[in-house]
């Protein structure tokens, strides 16, 4: 049996903690999350355990939101 996107519906909740999401802090939302000062653009994360060359647009577990955001 062949089955069409017509015939495909799906449903989304509107809360992710029913999908087993849980909410993330990215690195450009992080308290951690710092320019370095070498004459280039360029971030680190000063949690001990945090990424070694983060983006703003990436997360760990670590990650907490900075106060104001």
């Amino acid at each position: 049996m062949k089955i069409t996107m017509e015939q495909v519906t799906i449903q989304i909740p509107d809360r992710p903690e029913l999908l087993g999401l849980a909410p993330v802090v990215r690195c450009r939302e992080c308290k951690y999350y710092y320019p370095q000062n070498r004459g280039v653009e360029s971030w680190v994360c000063e949690h001990a355990l945090g990424l070694p060359d983060p983006q703003d647009h990436d997360f760990c577990s670590y990650g907490e939101r900075r106060k104001g955001r």
